[in-house]
């Protein structure tokens, strides 16, 4: 038998002023706004694979761009993992000191077993804000101390128009959807937002750097039909669940 759930219950668990963020004017009853807020749970899970594919693709460029740009300098390593993330030269790290901070964390969380001490277990312990700190100015050919990421990871985006395929287009593109990442992440209201727009926004980075990815996540996402269907098909589910009155 299915436990049903009152209203007042949603309210306790979720708040008044959360669940009120789903109502709009007009609405025919509570069941509207509990219907938004599945549709959106919907949304956030929709989103997570372009956003796991874009996030990652992205980090694994300049990664391996700043593997080769320092391959050939004298570097010793701060918490011994082999990696030019935690690198110094001549005693100075690579990184700006916030990143430096963020790699040092992110080494303590590896914690003290040496099989977790590779380059590949820090990657993974990083932001996506750490990666996106990464192509600020401080990360170009011109500050010799540090690992030079830029413009040499600009070849990292081949599918980027060239008028954009260079430092600042590239960093205020995936800015905004590490913003809209965290939305997704954090259980904020995405149902109102331009949801087509960020869907059209995934698509168009993941294409800068893997063409034919992006033209499967295309192919295989259902976000567009979830977006136009808007919350309707999901007042089923949220009557069958709730008790109102």
């Amino acid at each position: 038998m299915t436990q049903l759930l009152s209203y007042s219950d949603l309210i306790k668990a979720l708040s008044r002023s959360r669940l009120e963020g789903y109502s709009v004017q007009g609405d025919a009853d509570s069941i509207d706004a509990v219907s938004r807020y599945v549709w959106n749970m919907r949304l956030a899970s929709a989103f997570l694979p372009v956003l796991h594919l874009v996030e990652v693709s992205f980090r694994n460029a300049l990664y391996v761009t700043g593997t080769h740009s320092t391959r050939n300098r004298r570097l010793t390593f701060r918490n011994r993992i082999a990696c030019w993330l935690d690198a110094e030269e001549n005693g100075v790290p690579l990184l700006e000191q916030g990143e430096v901070r963020e790699v040092n964390a992110a080494a303590i969380r590896l914690g003290r077993d040496h099989r977790r001490k590779s380059a590949g277990h820090l990657v993974g312990q990083l932001t996506f804000g750490f990666w996106v700190q990464l192509c600020n100015a401080p990360y170009e050919q011109g500050r010799r101390s540090g690992p030079q990421l830029w413009p040499a990871a600009a070849a990292a985006f081949p599918g980027c128009p060239k008028k954009k395929r260079h430092r600042e287009a590239i960093r205020r593109l995936f800015n905004d959807i590490r913003i809209f990442r965290n939305r997704a992440l954090h259980h904020a209201p995405l149902w109102d937002q331009h949801l087509t727009v960020e869907n059209e926004r995934l698509l168009e980075a993941l294409s800068w750097m893997n063409q034919d990815l992006s033209s499967a996540a295309q192919h295989h996402c259902a976000i567009a039909r979830l977006i136009s269907d808007g919350h309707a098909p999901h007042r089923d589910l949220a009557a069958n669940l709730m008790r109102f009155g």
